[in-house]
């Protein structure tokens, strides 16, 4: 008895260095940036205008922002889910009246560049791409926090369509870059009506 008593302590102070080695272990991969991400069960949700859908790993947050004469427009929303170290994010902009031809050419350009000037991001690729016919473009960025110090890319998709503009974004840190979650959320945005 007292050797199986020995033998429960021996194994059970090894549990407890094994389970301390693998805390240390999740512990330097947090500060790495390398946060493990828990299962995920991806589910649509749409705007309250119902003129879109698209696939979030997690009941997402909508912002609305009031109408801005100055840009003028009519409404601005926001959907923003947050899952393990990345960041999903759909605005939507209504300009009210359509925007075609050059006009939609020269919005898609301003929305680019205050990417790259208000938000301090770094242009990596830029291609012109369509959505059910309407015009868009596609974009990498790179991305650095000073606060995190950690390297970030954000993959961005820009729609015009008539007068109503969208700009469906991910970021998520450079070593997960190439994570189907990317792919996953950029190809399941949708529209509903247009």
């Amino acid at each position: 008895m007292a050797i199986a008593h020995r033998n429960a302590q021996v194994g059970g102070r090894a549990l407890i260095e094994h389970g301390a080695r693998l805390a240390a272990i999740a512990g330097l991969l947090t500060l790495a940036g390398c946060q493990p991400k828990p299962e995920v069960t991806w589910t649509r949700h749409s705007s309250r205008s119902e003129k879109f859908t698209v696939l979030m790993p997690s009941k997402p947050v909508s912002r609305r922002y009031p109408a801005d004469p100055v840009a003028k427009t009519s409404e601005r929303i926001a959907l923003i889910s947050n899952h393990g170290d990345a960041s999903y994010r759909v605005d939507f902009t209504d300009f009210g009246k359509p925007r075609t031809g050059e006009w939609a050419t020269r919005s898609l350009d301003s929305a680019r560049d205050y990417l790259l000037t208000g938000k301090g991001w770094t242009l990596r690729e830029e291609r012109r791409i369509t959505l059910d016919g309407f015009p868009g473009r596609r974009l990498t960025f790179d991305v650095f926090n000073p606060e995190d110090r950690i390297p970030f890319i954000a993959s961005t998709r820009l729609f015009m369509v008539r007068g109503d503009f969208y700009q469906i974004t991910v970021v998520v840190p450079k070593a997960q870059s190439d994570s189907p979650d990317v792919d996953r959320f950029l190809g399941s945005f949708q529209l509903i009506q247009h």
